[in-house]
């Protein structure tokens, strides 16, 4: 290899580095070695001049400091976007908590009422449970504009608040229509059966989704965290070799969750399509 050849491998460096800034090119692993590589050819390459080396030398350093500052700037949208999955959290927390209530509402809760348009308060069971069913509604709404704000630790914790809070609705408004049954006409009964029918079928496929969703859910949880460990192992790294290696191990972890998330985003697309059918 003589001085061409390694100017050559610089600008291969170079557009490397834009490849794998774009998504498209071989990811960071591939970068890192290629910087080893050129780092350790550089002690036996002789340049027609001092200048010319340190001039290939500069644009080399050049190079590596970009992807340095790279590495820091995806470091710090990963900790973003964790405290963004907080906050979005904790305010659809709070619209699941509201959609679960079955007790006079506060005038503190009366201001997240209003922004549901969710009428005034409730004057019988009756009214509550459809002011719940509402809620209910709307939480599951809002959750489905905010889910991709959120991790999948995150995610899952206001998957399984809003779920509880439709088991108990649902028992509340089976008990409720059990309580009031007799006064049903007959017609108004046979009604119902077929209704309740199709709501069971519709719910076991629901509860399916629900099960494939859970499972993917924790599958999530675990990469993501794994993806946060490589991170500070990679952040820690006391070699460009095992950190190179850490960035294969991160690229292919981000390349599962990209698989998974896609797989959760179909079944949560079937799972709305069949809460649809019970509006």
């Amino acid at each position: 290899m003589d001085y061409d050849d390694l100017d050559k491998q610089i600008d291969a460096l170079n557009q490397e580095v834009q490849r794998a800034k774009s998504g498209t090119g071989s990811g960071w692993k591939e970068v890192w070695t290629m910087i080893k590589t050129i780092g350790s050819s550089f002690k036996g390459i002789r340049y027609p001049t001092s200048a010319d080396r340190e001039a290939a030398w500069i644009r080399f350093e050049k190079i590596v400091e970009e992807v340095k500052a790279n590495r820091v700037e995806h470091g710090n949208a990963w900790k973003n976007r964790s405290s963004t999955s907080e906050r979005v959290k904790n305010e659809l927390l709070r619209y699941a908590e509201l959609a679960d209530r079955d007790d006079v509402i506060t005038a503190g809760a009366k201001g997240v009422i209003g922004a549901l348009s969710l009428g005034l308060l409730r004057e019988s069971e009756g009214e509550g449970l459809h002011a719940r069913s509402r809620a209910l509604k709307s939480a599951w709404e809002r959750f489905g504009q905010r889910k991709d704000e959120l991790l999948a630790r995150d995610k899952r914790e206001v998957f399984d608040a809003l779920q509880r809070a439709k088991e108990r609705l649902d028992r509340d408004w089976t008990a409720f229509k059990q309580a009031t049954a007799a006064d049903y006409e007959s017609k108004r009964r046979q009604r119902e059966e077929k209704r309740k029918a199709f709501e069971d079928r519709a719910a076991e496929n629901i509860a399916k989704l629900v099960q494939r969703l859970g499972r993917l859910y924790g599958v999530l949880e675990h990469k993501e965290q794994h993806l946060n460990e490589l991170h500070g192992k990679r952040d820690a790294a006391r070699s460009d070799k095992f950190r190179a290696v850490v960035e294969g191990w991160i690229d292919e972890e981000e390349t599962a969750i990209g698989d998974i998330r896609a797989q959760i985003r179909q079944l949560e697309e079937w799972a709305e399509e069949a809460r649809r059918k019970l509006r």
